[in-house]
């Protein structure tokens, strides 16, 4: 199996710097990063990166909004969306995220998660 490639937008950057950790430690390569929705979606077209892990509170635009768009424009990348609240933003995103993961539980989720879509039909890395 190939390397697997993720984007990353997220705005702050020391929650990036974790998260940047955390895939690699999954076994990803973070190909890029983003601070922003609109240079996060530009990114995603031109890498077309196997996962795309989303901020839902950014500046420039909702990210469950950007979930959905990378879902219709980027349809190979697996989109995972961090949230504040699972219970607010999970339910709506479900059609378009292959996970949906609460911030505060995401240092112990995010691998799991990542190694079990890895594993799962669909994903060819």
């Amino acid at each position: 199996m190939s390397h697997a490639h993720a984007l990353l937008i997220e705005s702050h950057p020391l929650l990036r710097q974790i998260l940047r950790q955390l895939l690699t430690a999954a076994g990803l390569d973070v190909m890029a990063e983003a601070v922003a929705a609109v240079e996060g979606m530009r990114l995603a077209v031109r890498l077309r990166p196997d996962f795309v892990i989303v901020d839902s509170t950014m500046a420039d635009v909702n990210g469950l909004v950007l979930s959905q768009l990378l879902h219709e424009v980027v349809p190979g990348s697996r989109v995972i969306l961090l949230v504040n609240d699972s219970s607010t933003y999970c339910p709506i995103a479900e059609q378009s995220v292959a996970a949906c993961i609460e911030k505060q539980t995401a240092a112990h989720e995010l691998p799991l998660v990542v190694q079990r879509l890895l594993h799962s039909p669909g994903t060819q890395p």
